[in-house]
């Protein structure tokens, strides 16, 4: 029986973590649909097509080709939209899709039903590490240097077919919300394949009028309503630190824009309130939580160079690299505002009250699993019976303490700000950890998981 949508302006996306089987899911739902004028676009095909025509020689070309596979999919989406069409789309959808997916529903007046495909994260991580081990999986997925005409099988056997770990593998994904809810929203549980009822897949879109759909998202968090309160909590929690940001260093600037304008340093005037500006586009603007190394790299200089003009030379920074590829380096994810809130603690507890020129130095390493970020200075340095007990605060996620009255301590707020943030984000395991001597100066080791986009 061939079974028609009231609206052949539906789009149907199928979404949800990688390894919850969205693409046989997809193609079952249309096997049980038996409507062959419904149009099913596939990333991945489209993906491994180019994959197939350019191949790629390296990460960084392999990342490139993806991105224009993914612009393919978007204008072969709005194509078969302007075929009206009843259109079947699958792929790890996430919040940063949602913009571009919202622009096409509504251009073309479509409906739009989200089938959220779920289940829990050791289950999606054992169904990757299965998929990577099968015989059909596209070479592609698994190299980092493939082109079809050169390919041979045994190339396979040159690298490891084994998923990441599965604490690299959370970190991943930790931050990506693959519930997009455009439309009406159908979530699936997918933990056992063969309990998955298509037919009501196909009716609940028709069955419920707005209100009663409305109602049906309500149910759904409250049968989740636990993992909700954590969440939102969590959420909560670090907004609230990432609002943290000790305004004192505006002031100071600003005081530095007042002292150059009495002595009418035109030139300087403007080189500061441009740095300023750009500063704080950075630090309020509403973008992810997470940025690439080298935005915060960027801003950290930018800082720097507000900074020197009140230290001049008496301040130096360095930043170095101890991996094999920068640019790969460059490309790995952090929250924002990780390094600037340490530089600057860095600074006004350890440098500036040096004698002679305080140096500096950022030091990356990137492993296979984590990434870790050493700021160093040669300034006043720490007494060892405080390096201890900040230590023992920084071991676990400590939020009451936020607002204890002690921000005019060495360290103030910043340090516990970005360490609390990156647990909230990553888990226990990650955060800061201190080394100081007094008169020598002190290093903030900053570990966190390999992240990229």
């Amino acid at each position: 029986m061939k079974r028609e949508f009231q609206n052949k302006r539906t789009l149907l996306i199928f979404t949800g973590g990688p390894g919850t089987g969205k693409s046989g899911t997809a193609r079952r739902f249309l096997e049980y649909l038996g409507n062959e004028d419904i149009v099913k676009i596939s990333y991945d095909e489209i993906k491994e097509k180019n994959w197939d025509i350019f191949g790629f020689d390296n990460e960084k070309q392999k990342d490139r080709l993806n991105w224009w596979s993914l612009e393919e999919f978007y204008l072969t989406i709005q194509k078969r939209m302007w075929e009206n069409r009843t259109i079947l789309i699958e792929y790890p959808f996430y919040q940063r899709h949602k913009p571009k997916l919202e622009e096409l529903i509504q251009e073309s007046g479509y409906d739009a039903v989200t089938v959220y495909l779920y289940t829990d994260l050791e289950t999606v991580y054992q169904r990757g590490a299965r998929r990577d081990e099968e015989d059909d999986r596209h070479p592609g997925h698994l190299l980092t240097c493939y082109h079809k005409e050169t390919f041979k099988p045994e190339m396979l056997h040159s690298v490891s077919r084994i998923a990441p770990g599965f604490e690299e593998f959370t970190a991943a994904i930790a931050h990506k919300q693959y519930n997009i809810d455009l439309g009406l929203d159908i979530p699936v549980d997918v933990t056992d394949f063969s309990t998955i009822s298509y037919e009501d897949i196909y009716h609940m879109p028709y069955l419920l009028n707005e209100e009663e759909q409305n109602m049906l998202r309500r149910f759904y968090a409250l049968l989740d309503k636990s993992e909700l309160i954590t969440v939102s909590k969590k959420k909560s929690e670090y907004l609230a630190l990432q609002n943290q940001i000790n305004p004192h260093f505006l002031y100071n600037t600003l005081e530095g824009i007042r002292a150059e304008a009495l002595i009418a340093g035109v030139d300087s005037i403007a080189e500061m309130t441009e740095a300023l500006a750009t500063y704080f586009r950075y630090t309020i603007s509403q973008v992810n939580n997470l940025v690439t190394l080298e935005e915060e790299l960027a801003n950290v200089e930018n800082y720097y160079y507000i900074q020197q003009f009140r230290f001049g030379s008496k301040l130096d920074l360095r930043i170095r690299y101890d991996c094999e590829d920068e640019e790969e380096a460059l490309m790995c994810q952090l929250p924002k505002l990780t390094l600037q809130p340490i530089v600057e603690n860095s600074i006004y507890h350890g440098l500036e009250r040096k004698i002679g020129t305080g140096h500096l130095d950022i030091k990356v390493t990137v492993t296979d699993s984590h990434l870790i970020i050493m700021i160093s200075d040669d300034g006043v340095g720490i007494e060892k019976g405080q390096v201890k007990v900040m230590n023992e605060q920084l071991r676990a996620l400590r939020l009451e303490e936020e607002n204890n009255g002690e921000t005019g301590k060495k360290g103030g707020i910043a340090v516990k700000n970005v360490n609390n943030r990156i647990k909230l984000l990553f888990g226990e395991e990650y955060g800061i950890y201190i080394y100081s001597q007094p008169d020598v100066g002190t290093d903030v080791e900053i570990t966190l998981p390999v992240v990229r986009n």
